[in-house]
């Protein structure tokens, strides 16, 4: 959640997350996070739950519009191929919005068995633990050497970023929703060799 100073163009558009003094909450620049009972936010930045909408419902309002403004802003067209990387909160909520916005097949790559399934009963096509699989050899497998047409990091790790960029096809789009603490190795060379937008 990103708390913008209210006065600067950014946020006078509404786009908090642009502004250049923001405080990203848990993130950075002194805001600590949500994990306590109460936390203080400025009124602009607070919004009344709907009637019959729960707690538990409203805590995933924010990080289900990230992935959601991440695929629409990559362009997922109607019958994609698509990757997502992580089997968190994030990887799970972008899977689904992959899936509701049409995507022909979604992949869903992670590290916990027990998330990976929830993934597939979310109604993902292909799931992969990369602790045991090779994700880079099924996802050539899986689209015939082609590669994705969209790969949405939701790990927060360097080598699912890396993962992405490499599964993207020739002229494929690759998004991070994660927060990546890890350096990712992969080149901006290679990347722009294959045409891959980030």
């Amino acid at each position: 959640m990103s708390i913008g100073c209210g006065h600067c163009e950014p946020c006078l558009n509404g786009s908090y997350n642009l502004c250049v003094t923001k405080q990203e909450v848990g993130l950075c620049r002194g805001k600590d996070g949500a994990f306590a009972q109460y936390l203080t936010m400025p009124a602009r930045h607070c919004y009344r739950l709907p009637e019959g909408v729960s707690l538990e419902a409203g805590a995933l309002v924010e990080p289900a519009a990230t992935v959601v403004k991440a695929i629409r802003k990559a362009g997922l067209e109607p019958g994609a191929l698509a990757l997502i990387t992580g089997d968190g909160p994030i990887g799970l909520l972008a899977a689904q919005a992959a899936l509701a916005s049409g995507a022909g097949w979604v992949v869903l790559a992670g590290t916990e068995p027990t998330k990976l399934e929830i993934g597939k009963q979310l109604g993902v096509h292909r799931t992969v633990d990369v602790t045991r699989e090779n994700l880079h050899e099924i996802v050539m497998d899986e689209t015939r050497g082609r590669g994705v047409d969209l790969a949405l990091e939701g790990s927060g790790n360097g080598q699912a970023l890396n993962a992405c960029l490499d599964g993207a096809r020739q002229g494929g789009r690759s998004r991070s929703s994660g927060s990546t603490r890890s350096p990712s190795r992969s080149s901006t060379w290679a990347w722009r060799l294959r045409g891959t937008s980030l």
